[in-house]
């Protein structure tokens, strides 16, 4: 049996990854440059759906751009 509560939690869980495009928004540069930042690790590698299907996880993006900010402080 499954209440309605119980749905509404479970499609909160549900993450919405993020495309290529949305990154280079975030980020404010361009592809190579988030391709870059993957390489060099300072970036999250993308999840493929698909072979030419990357996607991001928010909460990792997000989790690079506070370690960015931390070492811009120092």
């Amino acid at each position: 049996m499954t209440s309605s509560t119980e749905n509404s939690v479970k499609s909160s869980q549900i993450e919405h990854l993020l495309k290529i495009t949305d990154v280079m928004e975030i980020i404010g540069c361009a592809r190579s440059k988030i391709y870059e930042l993957v390489k060099d690790g300072v970036l999250p590698r993308p999840i493929y759906i698909t072979p030419t299907m990357p996607r991001w996880q928010p909460k990792t993006v997000n989790q690079a751009i506070a370690k960015l900010a931390e070492k811009s402080k120092k």
